[in-house]
C-alpha cells in the first residue's frame, strides 16, 4: 500500500520523491546496475541512476565542507584521524587501449569527531613541546616499570578473581539468573578504575575522507598521506600550516606499523626549522585491536604445545580446528582463535572450581549455589591464589618439580589477565587498560615482540614524562575506545572502526565497472557512512535480515566438557612430584623472561630516541604558494 501511494504521488508531482530517493540509494549500492535502476525509475519505484550519481557528487562535497566547518568552529579541539592501507582490484574493460589495470594500493582515512571532546588551546600545544624536550632528557627506566607493575598488580588480581567467579556464575549448572543473591555486590564486577561515559553526547561521528592512491609503505608514503589528509581538512595555505604547528594537536590513530613510521618521520625531521615541518603537532597513538591480536599471537606461541599436552594444539585437535595451528593476523584467525581460547580457559577454570569444591565435600558445581556470595568471592580468590598466580608458580618451582601443574598455573594466570583486559575494553574501563601496560610490556619483552615493547614504552614515557595532564587524559578518554551504541558493554577499539571502514570499501560497497577509478572512489567514499545508515534503515524497516540475523550460536558445551574431562583424568591440577610434560610441551614463562630481557630492551629504546630537537620557529621560507589545487571536493561551487 505504501509503495502504491508513493508511486501515485510521484506520478503527479516529481518533487514528492523521498521514498524513491531512499530506495534509489539502497538499490544502487546493493549492486543493482544502472539499467536496473532506470527500469525501476520508469515504474516510479526509484529515481534514475543519473540522479543518484549527481546526488553522490553533491552530498560528497557537502560532507567535506561540513567537516571543514566543524574544524573551523572548534579551533582548539584536537583532531582524531585514523588511516590504514587498502588494496583494491581494478579491472580492464578495454584491452585494446588499457593493457594494465591501475595500481590498487592506496590508503583510506577516517576523522573521528566527538562532541564531548575538550578544547585544548594553543597553550597546551606549547606546553607539550616544552615537556617533550624535558622528558627526552629523562626517559623512563627499568625501575619505573617495576614500580608501576607492582602498584598495578593488586588491582589486576582483583579483576582476575572476578573473571574466575564469572565463569562459575555463567555456567549452566549454577544458573545465575535464578540465584537468589544475584544482586549482591560480591557477585558483581569490581568498580571500574576509570570508566568512560556513555550516551548520545559521547558517540563519535565518523567522516570518511576520499581514498588516496598512495600506498602506506615507506616513511615518504606516510608523510604524503598525512599531508594529503591535512589538505582535505583545510590546512594547505602558509597561514593555516603555521597555525597547525603552533596551536593544534593531531592524534594519529593506527596500528603499530603506522605509529612507528610517524615517530620515525618525526625523528628524521627533528632538525627542521619549525613545528609544522618537525611534525611537533602530531601524536601517534597505537590502537588496542592490533595489540590484542599481538597478545593472542603471543599466547598462541607460548601455550601451543603438542597433541599429547594440555595446551592449544590438544584443544584444536579435539574441536576440529586444525586451521588455527598456524597463527596469523589476516582473515578470520583472530575471531576463531578468540573463540577457542575462551572454551579452553572455561574448561580449566571449571575444573579448578571442582577441585576447590571437593575440599569442602561438594562434588557438583550446582551445589555451590547454596553458598553465600561473600564465600563464593573468597573461594574465587583462593582459586586464583592457588591455580593462577605468580606466587603459586614460584612455590611450585621451589618445591619438587611438577611440570604439568606449573604449565596449568601459568596458563590460568595469563588467560585470566587476558579475559580481564577484554572485559575492560568492552566496558570502557580505560583506567584498567592503563594499569595493564607494565604487565603487557613484560610479556612482550619475554616473547621477543620488540615492536610492541617500543610502543608501550613510548606510551608510558608520554603518560609519566612528556604529556601534560590534559593530553594524557585526552588519549585515554578519546583515542583508545569508542561507543556507537550508547550501552555500557558496547565499547570497541577505534582501529576496529577503521577496519570496518575498510570492509565497507572492499566488501559491503565495492565499485566495479569501466568508470571505477581513484577519482570516482574519492567522490564516493566520503558518503559511505551515509549509504551504510540508509541501508541499515531500509533493512530494519522491511526486516530483510531477519532470516540471517536470527541464527543460533554454535554450542560450545561439548568442546568444554571434552577438554575438562582430559584435565580431570590426567590430574593436571593435582600436585605430583617430579612429573614431566611430554616432549614439546614446556611453556616458557614470558613474564619471568620479560623481567630479565626488559632492561636491555629499555637501553636500546633509550639509545634510539636520544637525539637533539630544534625548537626555533622559522616560517618565512615555508610554502609561499598556498596551492590547493589537489584538494578534493573542498572548493565552493
Amino acid at each position: 500500500m505504501l509503495l502504491i501511494i508513493s508511486i501515485l504521488m510521484y506520478s503527479r508531482n516529481q518533487f514528492c520523491n523521498r521514498f524513491q530517493r531512499l530506495l534509489a540509494f539502497y538499490f544502487k549500492y546493493k549492486g543493482l546496475s544502472a539499467r536496473g535502476c532506470d527500469a525501476l525509475h520508469s515504474l516510479g519505484v526509484t529515481l534514475s541512476s543519473r540522479w543518484v550519481n549527481k546526488a553522490v557528487v553533491k552530498t560528497s562535497k557537502a560532507v567535506m565542507q561540513e567537516l571543514q566547518i566543524l574544524i573551523a568552529l572548534n579551533p582548539g579541539q584536537p583532531l582524531n584521524i585514523g588511516y590504514d592501507n587498502i588494496k583494491l582490484a581494478f579491472q580492464i574493460f578495454s584491452p585494446a587501449f588499457d593493457k594494465q589495470a591501475p595500481d590498487g594500493h592506496g590508503t583510506m582515512a577516517i576523522v573521528y569527531y566527538k562532541p564531548d571532546a575538550p578544547i585544548l588551546g594553543p597553550s597546551v600545544n606549547r606546553r607539550l613541546q616544552e615537556q617533550k624536550r624535558i622528558g627526552m632528557q629523562d626517559p623512563i627506566g627499568w625501575d619505573d616499570v617495576e614500580v608501576l607493575a607492582l602498584e598495578s598488580f593488586p588491582t589486576i588480581e582483583e579483576f582476575m578473581v572476578y573473571e574466575a567467579l564469572d565463569i562459575l556464575l555463567q555456567s549452566d549448572e549454577f544458573s545465575f539468573h535464578t540465584y537468589k543473591y544475584r544482586k549482591d555486590k560480591h557477585v558483581q564486577p569490581p568498580e571500574p578504575v576509570q570508566a568512560l561515559p556513555i550516551g548520545p553526547d559521547h558517540t563519535p561521528r565518523q567522516y570518511m575522507l576520499p581514498t588516496m592512491p598512495i600506498p602506506e609503505q615507506s616513511y615518504d608514503d606516510n608523510l604524503r598521506v598525512m599531508e594529503r589528509i591535512l589538505k582535505y581538512l583545510g590546512f594547505y595555505s602558509p597561514e593555516k600550516l603555521k597555525e597547525l604547528g603552533l596551536e593544534h594537536l593531531v592524534f594519529w590513530l593506527g596500528d603499530q606499523l603506522t605509529t612507528a613510521r610517524i615517530r620515525g618521520a618525526q625523528r628524521m625531521r627533528c632538525q627542521d626549522f619549525n613545528s609544522t615541518d618537525r611534525l611537533d603537532f602530531s601524536i601517534p597513538v597505537w590502537q588496542w585491536l592490533h595489540l590484542m591480536m599481538a597478545l593472542e599471537k603471543s599466547l598462541h606461541k607460548q601455550f601451543l604445545g603438542s597433541e599429547s599436552g594440555f595446551g592449544f594444539l590438544r584443544a584444536f585437535s579435539l574441536l576440529g580446528r586444525v586451521d588455527l595451528i598456524k597463527s596469523g593476523t589476516e582473515g578470520p584467525f583472530h575471531e576463531r582463535f578468540e573463540h577457542v581460547l575462551r572454551q579452553v580457559i572455561v574448561a580449566y577454570i571449571r575444573e579448578c572450581w571442582l577441585v576447590i569444591a571437593r575440599e569442602m565435600n561438594i562434588d557438583k558445581l550446582e551445589d555451590l549455589r547454596k553458598l553465600p556470595p561473600s564465600q563464593l568471592r573468597d573461594l574465587a580468590r583462593k582459586l586464583v591464589d592457588t591455580f593462577g598466580s605468580s606466587a603459586a608458580l614460584y612455590d611450585l618451582r621451589n618445591e619438587q618439580k611438577d611440570e604439568v601443574r606449573e604449565f596449568a598455573t601459568m596458563f590460568v594466570r595469563d588467560l585470566l589477565q587476558y579475559l580481564a583486559l577484554k572485559r575492560a575494553i568492552k566496558t570502557g574501563d580505560v583506567g584498567f587498560m592503563r594499569l595493564m601496560l607494565p604487565i603487557l610490556l613484560l610479556r612482550f619483552a619475554g616473547g621477543q615482540n620488540s615492536q610492541y615493547v617500543g610502543e608501550i614504552l613510548e606510551t608510558l614515557q608520554g603518560f609519566h614524562r612528556e604529556w601534560p595532564p590534559e593530553v594524557s587524559d585526552y588519549v585515554m578518554s578519546h583515542c583508545w575506545l569508542a561507543n556507537t551504541h550508547g550501552k555500557r558493554d558496547t565499547f570497541t577499539p577505534i582501529d576496529r572502526m577503521t577496519e570496518q571502514g575498510v570492509k565497507h570499501i572492499k566488501v559491503t560497497n565495492p565499485t566495479k565497472g569501466p568508470n571505477s577509478n581513484w577519482d570516482y572512489l574519492g567522490t564516493l567514499h566520503p558518503i559511505l557512512p551515509i549509504i551504510h545508515q540508509v541501508s541499515a534503515h531500509v533493512e530494519h524497516e522491511f526486516r530483510t535480515w531477519v532470516c540471517y540475523s536470527a541464527h543460533t550460536r554454535r554450542d560450545d558445551r561439548t568442546g568444554i566438557a571434552l577438554f575438562q574431562r582430559i584435565l580431570r583424568t590426567s590430574e593436571v591440577l593435582m600436585h605430583r612430584c617430579n612429573r614431566k610434560l611430554p616432549i614439546g610441551n614446556i611453556a616458557v614463562d614470558f613474564m619471568d623472561d620479560g623481567v630479565e630481557k626488559l632492561l636491555g630492551a629499555i637501553e636500546r629504546w633509550q639509545e634510539a630516541r636520544d637525539f637533539e630537537r630544534r625548537k626555533d620557529e622559522e616560517y618565512e621560507p615555508y610554502g609561499s604558494s598556498g596551492d590547493s589545487s589537489d584538494v578534493h571536493m573542498v572548493d565552493n561551487e
